[in-house]
């Protein structure tokens, strides 16, 4: 929920659920889960954030349960490619960039995750 005025974390990059404070005054109880069972407490809970490889291994359509989606600008939003300092410059790490970064597999990510991922190139 990076950017969306709901919540925001203390000083620190990384914060922990000790430091989501909500900025609107509500009657909230607060419960962190392990990544895997957010999309199984849906039934027990008025709201979940569930990272988005659990909501596909869940069989979950982001489209039908969503309502709010991370910016694509959000940090650990994206994919990121990365190789080593010596070989980022080597002709397979540029091929590789540009294969997966192809029309082909930008509409094999819409058709195969349904707008549970989007590609970001």
């Amino acid at each position: 929920v990076h950017g969306s005025g709901i919540r925001q974390i203390g000083q620190r990059e990384n914060g922990t659920a000790h430091d989501v404070a909500l900025r609107v005054e509500m009657a909230v109880r607060y419960v962190e889960l392990a990544h895997g069972m957010a999309a199984r407490s849906l039934d027990d809970a008025d709201v979940t954030a569930i990272p988005m490889n659990y909501v596909i291994s869940a069989g979950l359509s982001p489209k039908k349960q969503g309502f709010f989606f991370e910016d694509l600008k959000a940090p650990f939003a994206l994919m990121i490619i990365a190789s080593r300092e010596n070989n980022r410059s080597d002709a397979s790490v540029r091929a590789f960039v540009k294969a997966y970064q192809s029309e082909p597999v930008r509409t094999f990510i819409i058709k195969t995750f349904k707008g549970a991922v989007n590609p970001a190139w």
